[in-house]
């Protein structure tokens, strides 16, 4: 049975989940359906995680990128390439996507200012 939906604006509430987002995004392989799924499992990205790591969540593939993955690595290669993270439930996420059935939980948007 699908978990109950949470509410997506505690998706990314700090430092911690943003950079748990940011090690999420580059599971290229787990569809946007999945990450949805899990955001409603388990409420923040931290959350996602750290199930994953747990074995609680994905698949050991998952595990072993999440293990290796450097979320300040990913930010950098973001900031050099002039962009920024949008995460689902902040003020700059477009309310359109959210209706729609598999919203991506993090956007990346051309940097302002």
């Amino acid at each position: 049975m699908p978990a109950e939906p949470r509410s997506r604006s505690a998706f990314v509430t700090g430092p911690e989940d943003l950079d748990a987002a940011l090690v999420l995004s580059a599971l290229v392989w787990m569809t946007p359906r999945k990450r949805i799924e899990l955001a409603d499992r388990y409420g923040s990205a931290s959350a996602i995680v750290a199930a994953i790591r747990r074995g609680r969540a994905g698949t050991p593939a998952d595990r072993d990128h999440v293990a290796r993955a450097d979320p300040d690595a990913i930010r950098t290669a973001l900031e050099a390439a002039g962009a920024r993270t949008v995460p689902i439930g902040s003020s700059g996420y477009p309310a359109q996507l959210e209706t729609i059935p598999d919203p991506p939980l993090l956007l990346f948007a051309e940097a302002l200012g």
